[in-house]
Parts: C-alpha cells; sequence; structure tokens
C-alpha cells in the first residue's frame, strides 16, 4: 500500500505538464474560433469593374401578336334583339387543337327561347289586332258609304225641289236653294270624313304591319341564333381560352356577348410576343428599343432576348391588383425548335441602362446617414469610413462614380 502511494506521487508532475498542455491547446482553440467567427462576422466584398446594367423586374404572359379570335355568333350583336349575353354550357379544353369547323363550345339557349316565346305572343297579339282593324274598317267604312248614298240622294232630292220651284214664289225658290247649298255641303263633309277615316284605318294598318315585320325579323333572327350556339372554329390553330374584364381566364358557366364577345382564340404561334405591365412609378424609365430578357418560367434554363414593342398610351388597372399600371409589349427572338405557347407565364427584365466598364461594390457595403452614402474600407489592417457617391443601383450592386478604386475591399456590415 505505501510503495503504491509513493508510485502515485511520482506521477504528479507528469499529470500537471499533460493538463497544462491541454489547457493551453484548449486556449489556443478557443482563440482560433473566436478569430475566425469575428472574420465571419465582418464579412468583405471588392469593388470590382464589370458590365452593370439597371433592370426593372416584371412578370408578364405570351401572347400571340396574330390570331383568330372564336367569337359569338353574329346575331348576337344586333340591337334588335334582346339578348345581350348568354352562358357558356360546354367548351373543350385550353390547347386542344382543331380544324376549320371542328367545335369549339356550346352556349345556353334558354334566353334565346325565352325571348322567341315573347316574340310569338307580340306576333299573335299584332295579327289579332290587324285583324280586328280590319273588321272595324269594313264595318265602318262600309256605313260611312251608306251615309254617302244617303247624303247624295237628299241633294238629289234637293236639287229636284229647287228645279221644280221655277214658277213659284223667290221666297219658296230661295229656300229651295239654300236645301240645295246644305244637301251639297253635308255630301262634301261626308266624303271628307270618308276619306280621314280610311286614311287612318290605312295608317293604323301599315303601323301593325311594320310592328308585325320587324318582330318576325327579330323572330328570324331569333331562331338562326338558336341555330348557332354551337360554336365552331373559323381555322385550324390552337384553342387558347380569351379572358374576362376581371382578367381571369374564361370557363364554363361564364357569359359572353356584345360587350365580351370572344370566346377563344387560335393564336399564330410565329408572333409570340410578352406581354406586361409596368407600374405607373416606372413607367417613365422605358422607352421603345430597350433589351429586355426574358425568361419562360415552363423553360426555366432557357434565356430569350426580347426588346419593347409597344408601350399604351393610357393607363388602366393592373389584372389581380389596384394599382394603375401601362401596358408594355416585347417582341421576341425565338426560333421554332422552342416550345412556346401562348398563356405562358414570363419573367421579364426591362433593361433600362447600361455601362461595359463600371466600379461597383455589393448592395450590403453602403450605408447612409444624412443622406450621405458612405462605406468602410479595409486598409491595411485599419477601417476607413468613406463617404461614396452612386449613380444607378440593382439588386445586387451599386454603381460607384467617386470616392472608392478598384480593388479595395468593403466592409458588407457595419463594423
Amino acid at each position: 500500500m505505501l510503495q503504491k502511494r509513493i508510485k502515485n506521487i511520482k506521477e504528479w508532475p507528469k499529470l500537471q505538464k499533460i493538463v497544462a498542455i491541454s489547457s493551453i491547446a484548449l486556449l489556443l482553440i478557443v482563440g482560433l474560433y473566436l478569430i475566425l467567427s469575428d472574420d465571419k462576422k465582418q464579412d468583405v466584398g471588392v469593388c470590382e469593374e464589370m458590365l452593370f446594367q439597371t433592370y426593372i423586374d416584371v412578370d408578364g404572359e405570351l401572347q400571340a401578336a396574330n390570331s383568330s379570335d372564336i367569337s359569338i355568333p353574329e346575331e348576337l350583336f344586333s340591337d334588335q334583339i334582346r339578348v345581350w349575353n348568354m352562358k357558356i354550357t360546354d367548351l373543350v379544353p385550353e390547347g386542344t387543337r382543331v380544324n376549320k369547323g371542328d367545335y369549339v363550345a356550346t352556349l345556353d339557349p334558354s334566353r334565346v327561347e325565352d325571348e322567341l316565346k315573347r316574340m310569338d305572343e307580340r306576333l299573335k297579339a299584332t295579327r289579332d289586332q290587324i285583324q280586328e282593324i280590319r273588321l272595324d274598317s269594313g264595318v265602318n267604312l262600309s256605313n260611312m258609304r251608306n251615309e254617302i248614298q244617303m247624303a247624295k240622294d237628299k241633294l238629289i232630292d234637293s236639287q229636284l225641289k229647287l228645279d221644280q220651284s221655277t214658277f213659284e214664289s223667290k221666297a219658296y225658290q230661295r229656300q229651295a236653294q239654300i236645301e240645295v247649298d246644305k244637301a251639297s255641303r253635308f255630301c262634301d263633309l261626308k266624303d271628307r270624313n270618308y276619306d280621314k277615316s280610311k286614311r287612318r284605318f290605312i295608317t293604323q294598318l301599315e303601323r301593325q304591319q311594320d310592328d308585325m315585320d320587324k318582330n318576325q325579323t327579330i323572330r328570324d333572327l331569333l331562331i338562326s341564333l338558336k341555330k348557332g350556339i354551337k360554336i365552331m372554329a373559323p381555322s385550324w390553330g390552337i384553342v387558347m381560352y380569351a379572358k374576362t374584364w376581371r382578367g381571369k381566364k374564361i370557363r364554363v358557366g361564364d357569359d359572353v356577348g356584345r360587350f365580351m364577345p370572344v370566346i377563344a382564340s387560335l393564336p399564330d404561334l410565329n408572333s409570340l410576343v410578352s406581354e406586361v405591365f409596368v407600374k405607373e412609378i416606372d413607367i417613365t424609365r422605358v422607352s421603345i428599343g430597350q433589351d429586355v430578357r426574358v425568361k419562360v418560367d415552363a423553360l426555366s434554363n432557357k434565356l430569350f432576348k426580347g426588346s419593347i414593342k409597344n408601350i399604351a398610351a393610357m393607363g388602366q388597372e393592373m389584372p389581380g391588383t389596384q394599382m394603375n399600371g401601362y401596358k408594355v409589349v416585347v417582341s421576341l427572338s425565338y426560333d421554332t425548335t422552342s416550345v412556346l405557347l401562348p398563356g405562358m407565364s414570363t419573367s421579364n427584365k426591362i433593361i433600362t441602362s447600361s455601362w461595359d466598364k463600371a466600379l461597383v461594390v455589393p448592395r450590403q457595403a453602403v450605408f447612409e446617414q444624412d443622406s450621405v452614402k458612405y462605406v468602410y474600407i479595409k486598409s491595411s489592417g485599419d477601417i476607413v469610413k468613406q463617404s461614396v457617391k452612386v449613380q444607378g443601383e440593382n439588386d445586387r450592386f451599386f454603381r460607384v462614380v467617386s470616392g472608392i478604386n478598384k480593388g479595395d475591399k468593403v466592409f458588407l456590415t457595419m463594423p
């Protein structure tokens, strides 16, 4: 037991040395970790010279610049019929390839049938009215002709009495002449009344006949419209649904009519463009001819070149938002091997300005205080706060025109 204790006492210095070495190694590891951690916190970037561009990012959609519309029947545009819209009850799937004359959609005929029923009732009422006018005119004019004949007979009697009064007194002759004149005026009155009544009946008949012809024309239009409720393709192509005034694609159950006549379109796939809406605060930076980089979401690995082709003169509410924007059309450069279809979503970078050789620093390196922009430069172990002048920015860099040199290291976080 005593020898074991003496052996342990002799090993203490060795144990102390091991502990000391371990402590020093631990301190070195902790110190190195703290240094690396501090360096990590103080990330740095470099002022570089490169191609620098400012741009506006907007989402859009592929559309065909040229297309054939599949519209409502022509009869539905007529102001004569009181059917302003019809409901879609069936519609072929979007993207269906059709030939000229192929079936596309069906419209609900119920409103047309209701209007046809109303027209039939009006036509019947008009026919009845015409028949009644004819009967009334026949009876009334016949009675008036009898009255005219009686008036003429009375005039003849009066004239006969006047002729036989040659040897009568002057007073009697005068009275007989008055009777003749009176009978003559009465005949004239009956003739005029007859002519007025005849013209009145003719006018009534003409009006009723005009109403009947008008209603018959409307009925013919309605019958033609009912026959055309099945919508056929005007040419060959791929069916692409039209959009409602709310910006949503037409579907079964939606109404179409003279104020929203297009059901679908058959786009020309060789004339695809990207249609975008640019916010009104950015539209002053956009001009015709500017380059655009277009990325089709369905083909995420492919980038297309484009340019601004047209800018709307008037702003409008952007679909799905309550903000105003301007419709901008971007022409595309693509080959026939690209699988591009109308309705595909696009991401568009409109290049508003570009410099081939520009000094740039990361956005994180630029700070601002009292409207003055500055950076922290790492120089020979020191940290220098340096004011800079910037002109242009994008989502990654600021373009610096003074205050910093190429190759300078800048802190990305405030030291």
